[in-house]
């Protein structure tokens, strides 16, 4: 990377903390954007701090001698992002953000930063940091960056692509700069970037693209030997996605010492099931968990995400890796347009009879940038962006109540995630997923008892509830 290495100014990055509970709640794992972007300033020389906030809280002693501060969002994290960004603000600290979030609500994040890093920033953002710290060129200069300027929005040119060399270019991240050492069980690994499928609520294929991009599997292992992992979580978006490449990172995992092979989870996608052979290899090498994102058992629902996948092949896939000894984290996602109270009780069944070990039962979120946002800005209940996080109902539901759809959601959690089951699981031998599911029943007490956001928002909707229906009877 041709940017000119800094003095040893000081850069603290935060990772701004997740609003709520759900069921990742428990297993602490940063983002890796700001990891690497920080890691990329250590590599300049700047003195990085990193602050995952999940994981300690703002040391504000480390913010008053920062020289920059930078803090990275997504949608549900960036009301809390902001409040930071307006204390550091107030210090008198230059303040940059970036994320997904950002990058498609750039006018509202730049109310609260000097600065907005649009999209991917392994160039714009050191090159950013070099131009305020350094003063060797003008910031407002740099691509890929949003700013005000007189009230107004000024964007720049986008910032040249991320390709798959400059991937294997990159420092591995060093997860040494977070601040507190915390140690993780979990290393986490990302070997490629994006996603080839449309499904219209996600915002990796509008962040990231739809053209994947791959570290070559050299690298990565390279990476894994450098890390010395316990526990790998891959954290590319589909994992498994040429299948080619993922048997070639899976042999050299098989090369190291039986002593020194690192167990593994990733995510896949339900094509994964058509390959017997690498779902059975994938056993062998130490999978003990895939996230699968099934998203729904109602067909006219998978259509409307442009979802490409049925119910047989679901079935399929659940079949394939049970029978390799592998465990599934399944992925459901209530729709208020099509999906009512029996379409939830039959996925309730549906995961009890195919014996998924955990799930999140989840409802469908327009997120900023994504195509369902485009269609349903308009329908949004509420602009509360800590409520964004998939486990509210932020659409009027068509086919039930708005308030019986976050009510039944809450309610299937509490029926997976109950003590008998964690039982079972246990009796069974599966302590892995037991241990998981117990955590999952301990995070759905929390949510139940979370007055300020989860109670205030089921008493919002009861509230509407019964304005709407006093209404009609007016009407």
């Amino acid at each position: 990377m041709l940017i000119k290495s800094g003095s040893r100014k000081k850069v603290v990055l935060i990772e701004s903390q997740s609003p709520g509970h759900h069921v990742f709640s428990m297993v602490l794992l940063p983002r890796i954007g700001i990891i690497l972007l920080g890691t990329i300033l250590r590599n300049m020389g700047y003195d990085v701090t990193i602050i995952v906030e999940n994981f300690h809280g703002i040391d504000w002693k480390k913010i008053q001698e920062a020289d920059i501060v930078c803090i990275s969002l997504i949608t549900c994290t960036s009301i809390g992002g902001y409040k930071i960004a307006k204390r550091c603000r107030e210090m008198g600290k230059t303040v940059i953000i970036g994320g997904s979030h950002p990058t498609f609500m750039a006018e509202e994040a730049a109310q609260y930063a000097d600065y907005v890093c649009i999209g991917e920033a392994e160039w714009s953002f050191p090159e950013l940091v070099n131009a305020i710290l350094r003063n060797d060129s003008n910031p407002k200069d740099v691509n890929g960056i949003a700013y005000k300027m007189d009230e107004l929005l000024i964007k720049t040119k986008p910032s040249r692509p991320v390709t798959s060399q400059d991937l294997n270019n990159f420092p591995f991240p060093d997860f040494s700069l977070i601040y507190g050492n915390p140690k993780m069980k979990i290393t986490p690994i990302v070997s490629s970037r994006g996603c080839p499928h449309s499904c219209d609520f996600c915002s990796v294929i509008v962040m990231f693209g739809r053209k994947m991009r791959y570290r070559n599997e050299d690298n990565v292992f390279e990476e894994i030997k450098d890390q010395k992992p316990r526990h790998i979580f891959f954290y590319d978006d589909n994992f498994t996605i040429n299948k080619e490449r993922t048997w070639n990172i899976l042999t050299r995992i098989m090369s190291l010492p039986k002593n020194k092979r690192p167990t593994w989870s990733a995510q896949v996608d339900v094509g994964i099931a058509s390959d017997k052979d690498l779902i059975r290899f994938m056993g062998k090498s130490g999978c003990e968990y895939v996230y699968v994102g099934f998203e729904s058992i109602n067909q006219k629902t998978l259509e409307a995400y442009n979802k490409k996948q049925d119910i047989g092949k679901i079935k399929r896939c659940i079949e394939a890796f049970h029978k390799n000894g592998i465990n599934i984290h399944g992925m459901f996602v209530f729709d208020p347009k099509n999906d009512n109270s029996d379409i939830i009780d039959e996925t309730c069944r549906f995961v009890e009879d195919t014996k998924i070990e955990t799930v999140q039962f989840l409802n469908l979120t327009p997120l900023p940038g994504t195509p369902l946002w485009q269609r349903e800005e308009k329908n949004l209940l509420t602009r509360d962006w800590s409520l964004f996080d998939a486990h509210h109902t932020v659409l009027e539901a068509q086919k039930m109540t708005t308030l019986n759809m976050q009510e039944e959601t809450i309610n299937a959690m509490k029926r997976f995630y109950s003590l008998s089951r964690v039982w079972s699981l246990y009796r069974e031998g599966n302590k892995l997923a037991a241990r998981f599911r117990m955590l999952g029943w301990y995070i759905v007490k929390k949510w139940e008892r979370d007055e300020k956001g989860n109670n205030k928002y089921l008493e919002f909707l009861k509230l509407r509830s019964m304005f709407l229906d006093e209404f009609r009877i007016k009407k």
